[in-house]
């Protein structure tokens, strides 16, 4: 288990306290990494391993240097090195999850991840805003988060009708945050590792995986509390959510988010692609596919022909779409929410056609 840590001298023995808390603490090791602190970070951790003699952990300091000094390239360091000694040992189905020093664990979060990770290549874990925080928040920021969270889980729900893969049944969710998530050693390097990049560095590796067919499961099981501070490190990551939910909720306003219609349409043109790599093409209409992806049917026949993982087919017909030129207008998260509950409605409905359309498609 690795956790970059830097400058949270206020969270980290809750952090690790919430790890200590796990069942069979002598089957894991845990590692943090306190990169680039001025503060206390370390020596509180040090203290903690001295006081859980039981838990396997283990504190390292360094010092990046610019431009390198970010989590992607602390949590980077920590997962290579995971890889390497599981590699090292013959274990390459071995276990790596990582979470960060403002989160904490649900008691059973190890356990859990061993069990959906009897089924994948990586498991996503849910990620929210801590309860004691939650209620903390302002009246309107709370009540957009809690409306955001309505937009992924309907999102989620769509996409599992729509769309189904074996590994990840509803209920699901759709976030893959570098606070809560777990892979094999494995599957890591197959799909090149973590990215060294100063923010993201979780969504892009999401990316990777999906680019090999890594099977990521998206576990509502595995649960994390993590901070609801406005002030994040990363742009555009928890942090920056966060703060956008004060500013909309200071005055008023409400979140703009994806359109329910490109989320299905995406579904809709993956899922009849899903199906054509498969090799069960009985029943589908070619032209979903070719005016999602703007290409012939001739080029998608030569792109599965070619054997490569369907991840890779569906980028390679992502990129050439333009796809930004046919994006739909963002919503309001209300109007998201409405839009998505009726689509699986009537996804839910039509669902004893496609499974009949769809049998043989493995």
């Amino acid at each position: 288990m690795t956790i970059p840590a830097r400058n949270e001298e206020r969270a980290i023995v809750d952090a690790l306290g919430s790890i200590a808390t796990q069942t069979a603490t002598d089957c894991f090791l845990v590692i943090v990494f306190a990169n680039n602190c001025n503060d206390e970070t370390a020596r509180k951790a040090r203290e903690f391993a001295e006081s859980r003699p039981q838990l396997r952990l283990h504190i390292a300091e360094g010092h990046l240097s610019p431009p390198f000094d970010h989590v992607g390239t602390a949590r980077k360091a920590l997962m290579d090195y995971a890889a390497e000694r599981f590699f090292e040992a013959g274990r390459p189905r071995g276990i790596m999850a990582t979470t960060d020093a403002d989160t904490c664990v649900a008691r059973d979060w190890v356990a859990e991840t061993l069990i959906e990770m009897r089924h994948a290549d990586a498991v996503a874990g849910l990620v929210e805003i801590g309860a004691i925080e939650r209620r903390n928040l302002p009246p309107a920021v709370r009540a957009l988060y809690a409306q955001e969270n309505a937009f992924r889980r309907a999102w989620a729900k769509l996409e599992a009708l729509i769309d189904p893969v074996p590994e990840d049944p509803f209920p699901r969710h759709c976030s893959f945050v570098g606070a809560s998530f777990a892979v094999t050693a494995e599957i890591y390097r197959r799909a090149g590792g973590l990215p060294e990049v100063p923010a993201l560095e979780d969504r892009i590796f999401l990316h990777a995986l999906r680019r090999v067919d890594a099977r990521v499961r998206f576990s509502r099981k595995v649960r994390a509390a993590t901070s609801g501070r406005p002030d994040g490190r990363v742009e555009g990551g928890f942090g920056t959510l966060v703060k956008h939910l004060y500013t909309q909720g200071a005055h008023g306003g409400t979140l703009l988010v994806e359109n329910p219609c490109q989320i299905f349409e995406e579904a809709q043109s993956r899922a009849a692609l899903r199906r054509i790599w498969r090799g069960s093409c009985e029943n589908i209409d070619m032209t979903i596919v070719c005016k999602m992806f703007e290409t012939t049917p001739e080029q998608v026949q030569q792109l599965i022909d070619d054997g490569r993982p369907f991840g890779e087919n569906y980028e390679a017909l992502e990129k050439g779409s333009n796809a930004a030129d046919r994006a739909y207008p963002l919503v309001p998260v209300g109007e998201a929410i409405e839009g998505l509950h009726a689509l699986a409605a009537a996804a839910k409905a039509a669902a004893p056609t496609r499974s009949r359309a769809a049998s043989g498609a493995g």
